[in-house]
């Protein structure tokens, strides 16, 4: 139990594997909550609880998986709920693998989720996980390219504008969901 920590839960050894994280009640990280940053597989973080951080749960990058992140709830979000950023510099490597289901994100930013990272996302599947943000706030901006994965299944507060970046067909931006269903896109055929 970490409380009023600016520090964050990190395993971020290359190769990393077999980890259980949850029971956690973090509050006051400035970065991320989480860091299993270049972790490999079976990596599960859980029933977690996260109050004021800037990014909760980090996936900078994770290097085939899977990772699980499943029923963690987290509070007053400041930017991405869940990063999902390449690692620069030497060894490139674009996250993979990342499974996350059953999450709330309540958060004071500008989209309910967000996410701004220019590297492709891989054999991902983002599913029934609840966005909520400030009744002006947009929906969804989320603009590494899906390649292949599934968003999908996922609720939103507020439903106002959905953008993100399709793989080969650039930038697609809708006005409320039902606009994103009626144009049969790759994401949130299923979404509330």
């Amino acid at each position: 139990r970490i409380l009023g920590s600016t520090n964050s839960i990190t395993f971020a050894t290359d190769g990393s594997r077999g980890h259980d994280v949850y029971g956690n009640d973090i509050q006051d990280v400035y970065d991320n909550a989480f860091e299993p940053d270049t972790a490999e597989g079976n990596v599960k973080i859980y029933r977690n609880r996260i109050t004021n951080s800037f990014m909760p749960l980090s996936f900078q990058p994770i290097r085939g998986g899977p990772i699980y992140a499943f029923r963690n709830e987290a509070f007053n979000v400041a930017n991405a709920q869940f990063k999902l950023n390449a690692q620069g510099g030497a060894g490139y490597s674009e996250p993979s693998g990342v499974l996350a289901f059953h999450n709330t994100f309540v958060t004071g930013s500008y989209y309910a989720w967000g996410q701004e990272s220019p590297a492709l996302v891989h054999n991902s599947r983002l599913r029934n996980n609840l966005f909520y943000a400030h009744p002006t706030a947009g929906s969804l901006f989320f603009s590494p390219p899906v390649h292949p994965g599934m968003i999908d299944y996922n609720a939103y507060f507020p439903d106002s504008t959905y953008t993100w970046m399709e793989a080969g067909v650039g930038y697609r931006n809708f006005n409320g969901l039902a606009n994103v269903k009626a144009a049969n896109s790759i994401i949130e055929a299923h979404g509330v």
